[in-house]
């Protein structure tokens, strides 16, 4: 009987050491605390036109589109798409979670070429006293031209402000193409301020014009 006695207790322990040991774990699960997001405006310049057989000739891009089955009217700037989030955030009026120091970027680059931004074109700041540990998500909300012109064509270079740049840019991921997720960027506690170098590759095919996204930072912990 004693030998029983002891079992169960035993048994009934390690039951409770695993439920507790669940609620512990699942109190670690990080949830979204804020989201920024950053207006990235392209003002496009056409390609220049080329040469065929020593004779210039203008490329006429809607004889181009049509060949590739896409019809000019898929060719003008995006309306700039509503930033999805995952979950229901808090409003955070003051403002000191999660900043950057400016609220859009604008940029001048001509169709056909891949050029960067100026370094540290714009900073985010995460700033969680609170919090032990936090993690950063970026992406961007949606492509420039679905296809033709994907949002994967902007990377960045993000790098803590008083250290070294990364040695190339990586592709953002696309929230509205690419499986609804943001991507895991960086992870650290307190207070911590990145700088954001852009790099922008745009098809000779892109016509000229201002197309728009947005580089989008959500913050959890």
């Amino acid at each position: 009987m004693t030998r029983l006695r002891v079992t169960l207790i035993a048994l009934l322990a390690v039951a409770i050491g695993l439920a507790v040991g669940g609620r512990s774990n699942a109190g670690f699960v990080q949830q979204q605390r804020d989201q920024i997001a950053i207006s990235i405006l392209v003002n496009v310049t056409p390609a220049p036109v080329a040469d065929r057989g020593g004779v210039p000739f203008p490329i006429d891009w809607r004889i181009a589109m049509r060949a590739r089955g896409s019809a000019p009217a898929d060719m003008v700037a995006q309306a700039q798409s509503a930033i999805r989030v995952q979950a229901m955030v808090s409003p955070n009026p003051n403002a000191t979670m999660l900043y950057s120091n400016v609220p859009n970027v604008v940029i001048n680059q001509t169709a056909g070429t891949t050029a960067s931004t100026a370094a540290c074109v714009y900073t985010i700041t995460v700033d969680t006293p609170a919090a032990t540990s936090w993690t950063l998500k970026d992406g961007l909300s949606s492509d420039f031209i679905t296809s033709t012109w994907p949002g994967k064509d902007v990377g960045n270079n993000t790098y803590v402000q008083a250290g070294t740049p990364q040695p190339t840019a990586t592709p953002f991921v696309v929230y509205s193409t690419d499986g609804s997720t943001w991507n895991p960027k960086e992870k650290s506690n307190g207070k911590q301020t990145y700088c954001v170098t852009l790099t922008i590759t745009i098809p000779s095919s892109v016509p000229g014009g201002a197309y728009t996204t947005n580089a989008v930072y959500t913050l959890y912990y």
